[in-house]
């Protein structure tokens, strides 16, 4: 059985810290961009850990609900990811990623050529990037590392 509160609240945080990362601070991360591209990519830890924490039970179930969790939170971010590389809207802590990007090594021609996949191979990548971040931390969380409150239904 699926505990969609502990979902919720891990998915909640994650687009929340989300929107923050994204929307805020662009000269800040402009000066240091690859820390925002390194924030981004590991918001997925987070929203697996609160979730698998709040779920409790087994590893393997903590492990599920953290793995659900981050996918939710991952879509999120791949369409986002998407709409920044299409768009060219470079804001927030999107700006170090597509710096990280665009400094990654991808030869020129081959992006050239498949411009309009590479965003969409991107997003898919971070929706599997998040969903094993949020299996791992789920997984390896402590299942009282989160105490839920007393009025938490589960």
């Amino acid at each position: 059985m699926i505990d969609r509160n502990a979902v919720l609240v891990g998915v909640v945080l994650e687009i929340a810290l989300l929107a923050t990362l994204g929307g805020a601070g662009t000269t800040f991360f402009r000066t240091v961009p690859r820390l925002g591209a390194l924030l981004l990519a590991s918001l997925g830890f987070l929203g697996g850990s609160v979730a698998g924490s709040l779920t409790g039970g087994s590893r393997r179930r903590r492990a599920a609900h953290g793995g659900l969790c981050a996918s939710f939170g991952g879509f999120v971010f791949a369409i986002w990811l998407a709409y920044t590389l299409v768009a060219d809207v470079y804001i927030g802590a999107f700006y170090g990623l597509a710096y990280a990007i665009a400094t990654v090594g991808i030869p020129p021609t081959f992006a050239a050529r498949y411009d309009a996949v590479l965003p969409v191979v991107f997003g898919v990548g971070s929706v599997v990037l998040y969903t094993v971040e949020g299996l791992l931390a789920g997984a390896l969380v402590p299942p009282d590392w989160i105490e839920p409150p007393p009025f938490y239904p589960s």
